[in-house]
């Protein structure tokens, strides 16, 4: 083995010496000090990878603080870490001789959707109409996708998920506090930064994004730019790390429920700040229903409770009652903008059924549909997304993408609906109920935008697959004693008394 690594330093070694040569010094640099560290790490065995891992979902939201833009692609420092545990677990797999993941702890059926989705993006990529930005693409698909997994194999064990859930709500509480604070003075408190191929760095520290009502001609300031994140991305991550404070609310008791409640409405809070229509009506709607009980009558009271708490927040935010109804309005630019987006990328789709236009294109194939914009009295524009992950992934990877990618997205949906309410193995409202509405909460607000390049949305794919993995099968006869470890699951027993 001492050869193997020998040849391993080497072939790393020429491959940094010719980065930095021919992309960029910068990243050759960082890439020798993540070469440094797979070294350190891999014969520190006493050294957990769970914790660089954790280390790296706490970071997930601050992902986009410091990126290097290249003529290839743009990389965030966060990029460089998961590369060091990547590499870290494969060598660890190769001394060990267990390249091939243990198939005991993979259903067959998971097996299947994650090949059909890496065969979804790379024919997309092969049949592009612009081969340079599909790679570019391709990158950060497969990046996501790998972190997804090594996420996904972690969370079958009760203790590392449990750890997951309070790093989401560390991770939580400083962007809330960094969101209000920032907001309040007026000052970003945690700017972002892009390096740029010629050595200069620009510093984002814009913190209000402006925008005027239509009726009332009244400006508002949407919060915008917090740790690199836009306006979209931070409600985004409120939607799922605000799940996880739901679920401990309901967990703890005395001073630590107060706190809990107190970060719920510090999120509520951060989350009219973005002033996204989409976001408000879904937080609110799903977490209502988290409450529900097996009483009608408890039921009823906290949908009354809820309708009498919308005027204290619309007393708060005066603005916002004008903004939730502009989505009505057809005067409204961003709603016009939208409608002729999904008419180009159904187009688009059409034209190009079956493998798409490639990855990262749809927001710049428009020439061919410019009437469109012509018929809606807009100004032609490629800097807007589609705002709707199916018809981008329509647009972009064709039948076959799209097939993959909705196979992707839903099985955990079905494999909850399936547990829950045809098998009845979740007898109690659990911690899989709670992941699995943020994760509903997100897809149901990918109608509107995209986040699919969010850290964040992956690491709750691969939590909420985790949980789905973990119970056997209503049709699985488990004899006394027996555990579903041996099944093929990582969760404690017959009785499923696993926390989630």
């Amino acid at each position: 083995m001492k050869k193997l690594e020998f040849v391993f330093l080497i072939a790393c070694s020429i491959a940094i010496l010719a980065i930095s040569l021919f992309v960029s010094l910068i990243i050759g640099v960082i890439l020798l000090f993540v070469l440094a560290a797979v070294c350190y790490f891999f014969h520190k065995p006493e050294v957990c990878m769970d914790r660089l891992i954790l280390a790296a979902i706490f970071l997930a939201p601050c992902s986009n603080i410091f990126m290097i833009k290249t003529g290839y692609m743009d990389l965030k420092v966060l990029q460089f870490l998961w590369l060091g545990i990547f590499t870290c677990i494969l060598l660890t797999k190769t001394y060990k001789k267990d390249i091939y993941p243990d198939s005991s702890k993979t259903h067959q059926s998971v097996k299947i959707i994650f090949a059909l989705y890496l065969t979804g993006i790379l024919l997309s990529c092969l049949f592009s109409v612009n081969m340079k930005i599909s790679v570019k693409e391709l990158f950060q698909y497969i990046y996501l996708f790998l972190m997804m997994l090594v996420i996904y194999k972690q969370s079958q064990r009760q203790d590392f998920l449990n750890r997951i859930v309070s790093v989401l709500i560390i991770s939580n509480i400083v962007l809330v506090v960094t969101c209000l604070a920032s907001y309040y003075f007026g000052k970003m408190l945690i700017p972002s930064f892009r390096m740029y191929p010629d050595g200069h760095i620009v510093i984002l520290d814009q913190i209000y994004k402006t925008q005027a009502l239509v009726e009332s001609k009244n400006v508002i300031n949407r919060i915008d730019g917090v740790m690199g994140l836009d306006t979209i991305a931070i409600a985004n991550c409120i939607l799922i790390q605000s799940m996880a404070v739901n679920y401990k609310i309901r967990k703890s008791i005395g001073r630590t429920r107060l706190l809990y409640c107190i970060l719920f409405i510090a999120d509520v809070l951060t989350l009219s700040l973005t002033y996204s229509r989409a976001a408000l009506l879904i937080f609110f709607v799903l977490n209502i229903v988290t409450l529900f009980g097996k009483s009608p009558r408890i039921n009823f009271l906290i949908i009354v409770i809820s309708i009498c708490c919308v005027p204290v927040i619309l007393s708060i935010f005066p603005n916002l009652l004008e903004r939730m109804l502009e989505a009505l309005n057809t005067q409204e630019g961003s709603t016009k903008y939208h409608f002729v987006y999904w008419l180009i990328a159904l187009q688009e789709g059409y034209d190009h059924i079956v493998s798409g236009i490639g990855l990262g294109n749809a927001a710049f194939h428009h020439d061919a549909y410019a009437y469109l914009f012509e018929k809606f009295r807009l100004y032609k524009s490629d800097a807007v997304d589609v705002h709707n992950f199916v018809l981008q992934v329509w647009a972009e990877q064709g039948s076959i993408g799209l097939s993959a990618n909705l196979l992707l997205v839903t099985y955990p949906i079905v494999r909850f609906v399936k547990l829950r309410f045809i098998d009845k193995m979740l007898k109690e409202k659990t911690l899989f109920d709670f992941l699995i509405t943020a994760y509903i909460a997100t897809l149901a607000y990918n109608l509107t935008n995209n986040n699919f390049y969010l850290e964040t949305f992956w690491i709750m794919a691969a939590i909420v697959y985790a949980c789905s993995a973990a119970y056997p099968s209503a049709k699985t006869v488990l004899k006394p004693g027996a555990t579903i470890e041996k099944l093929g699951g990582s969760y404690e027993e017959a009785g499923l008394k696993a926390d989630f």
